[in-house]
């Protein structure tokens, strides 16, 4: 696409071809161009087609927000998820920030975020194309917003024109930067391959005055993060999806895992590795079952959806849910009360911090400070296992996680977690272990032919095991569906049958 091209498409005369678009099946049929060159010169017709198929593919990113935005495919593969950019938005301007620069702004999403949570946005683009579509995109947003042309690496200009390195009267001027990752090869993870280079995003570390936020990717190596900077790995749906490094006034180098969306399946969404129809194992013989007392607080309550109470955990209140005290949550003896602590945040806006560093929200995010607590020592397998969310295990927070449910690993260097306690927390997922047995393929084979197992999700840990060939190794057929974790214990290779505990609304 030239600039022409990039000019007509965002233009009122492109708006009722891409409605049209807008209403085919499938816009990249043979029928669908045949259509639009009727009234298009084929490029223009290829521009609009190109255009939906994009948006269609968007929204698994942005949501409905993707049928208003123009996309470049490399663009939408750089996009930031609408939820991250908005808790990074609203993060931002919780720090004070009331400008914000967006150095190699993309295709604005980012600074469509910033905009929504109340900020003035200048971005900055060098391809010109894409400069296009991105300020087409801020017009979108209620706020002030413009796109410059502009290679970033001739920070000599833009720094001192647009005053990034001052601090306003009104508020703080932030720098936000998202390198690229892509070449003419595809996507990179090589750190030579960031455009602006690592080095150009260091050196506004140390000339900004203001605060400098930078998106990287989740696997960033974690030796190359400055020293001072606060740096948080995002999670969402269960994905890691960034590290996002914070360099400002208020940074002491902390880390923190960030959980985002949490819940990951909609009612009735077959897990993986799950045949539409089949029923789950029935494992109601088993001794597992009854009220929960554990020595993390005893229940106080259980109310008509079977959420339990306890009188160590603090809870959140929610429009038509009792709490056992009448309360938003339930005092603990000692603890100052959490209204009275202030945050500023309209999403997930902070009731409490406890003493181990856990932010409890009204919604989401959830954050997870790391500290320098070691790890407990792996011990015995208990009545529940925990998977660490991969945020979690990316900040090096499992001894936190293990502090916060009570819990111990179940072998040196496996990311799982076990105990006692039915905990549930946004930070892992929660297995309640139904079944256990020493792990061998012949001997789980004959376990799912006995039971009639024709759906088995299978999740591994520490064992070289690719669970979709050993699915299909298992040769599984029945009507019945369970989850079955493979992992090292001190005992040696056992295979878990577990049921996955779903998080309450209450404690999301």
């Amino acid at each position: 696409m030239d600039t022409s091209v990039a000019h007509w498409l965002v233009s009122a005369e492109a708006q009722p071809f891409i409605d049209q678009a807008h209403g085919f099946a499938d816009p990249s049929s043979l029928s669908a161009g045949t259509i639009l060159r009727q009234s298009l010169e084929p490029h223009l017709a290829a521009a609009v087609l190109d255009l939906e198929h994009l948006r269609r593919r968007a929204r698994t990113k942005l949501g409905d927000l993707a049928d208003r935005v123009f996309f470049t495919a490399a663009g939408l593969e750089q996009a930031t998820r609408w939820e991250v950019a908005i808790w990074r938005a609203e993060r931002m301007a919780a720090m004070g920030v009331t400008r914000v620069i967006d150095a190699g702004c993309g295709l604005g999403i980012d600074a469509l975020a910033c905009q929504e949570a109340g900020m003035t946005v200048i971005g900055i683009e060098r391809d010109p194309v894409t400069a296009i579509l991105a300020d087409a995109n801020l017009h979108l947003g209620s706020g002030t917003a413009q796109v410059l042309v502009q290679d970033l690496e001739d920070s000599g200009s833009w720094l001192s024109d647009l005053g990034g390195l001052a601090t306003t009267q009104e508020g703080l001027t932030a720098i936000f930067l998202d390198p690229a990752r892509r070449t003419s090869r595809g996507r990179s993870w090589d750190i030579r391959d960031l455009s602006p280079s690592w080095e150009f995003v260091t050196s506004i570390f140390d000339e900004a005055q203001g605060p400098v936020v930078v998106k990287l990717a989740p696997g960033f190596p974690r030796h190359l993060l400055p020293e001072g900077v606060d740096v948080t790995w995002v999670s969402h749906r269960r994905e890691l999806v960034e590290t996002t490094v914070w360099s400002w006034a208020g940074g002491v180098g902390c880390r923190q895992a960030v959980v985002l969306a949490v819940s990951t399946q909609p009612p009735g969404h077959p897990a993986e590795g799950r045949t539409p129809g089949s029923q789950t194992m029935d494992f109601s013989e088993q001794p597992n079952s009854g009220p929960y007392v554990g020595r993390r607080g005893s229940c106080l309550r259980q109310d008509d959806r079977g959420v339990e109470y306890p009188d160590s955990r603090p809870y959140i209140r929610r429009p038509g849910v009792e709490h056992p005290d009448s309360k938003p949550y339930i005092r603990r003896p000692g603890v100052e009360d959490p209204d009275s602590r202030p945050y500023v945040g309209r999403r997930g806006s902070c009731l409490w911090q406890d003493d181990r560093g856990v932010e409890y929200t009204d919604s989401r995010p959830y954050t997870l400070c790391i500290t320098a607590e070691p790890l407990p020592s792996p011990g015995a397998i208990g009545r529940y296992i925990y998977e660490p969310d991969p945020a979690v295990i990316r900040a090096r927070g499992l001894a936190a996680l293990a502090e916060l449910t009570s819990t111990h690993p179940l072998a040196e260097s496996v990311a799982y977690l076990t105990g006692d306690a039915e905990v549930h927390s946004p930070f892992a997922e929660v297995f309640e272990v139904l079944h256990c047995m020493p792990f061998s393929e012949k001997t789980l084979r004959a376990w799912v032919r006995e039971q009639q197992i024709g759906s088995l999700e299978i999740k591994v840990r520490g064992l070289d095991i690719d669970p979709a060939d050993l699915r299909r190794r298992l040769r599984l057929t029945g009507r019945n569906y369970t989850s079955v974790i493979l992992t090292p214990t001190q005992i040696g290779k056992q295979a878990f049958i577990v049921r996955r505990i779903r998080l309450s609304p209450s404690s999301q």
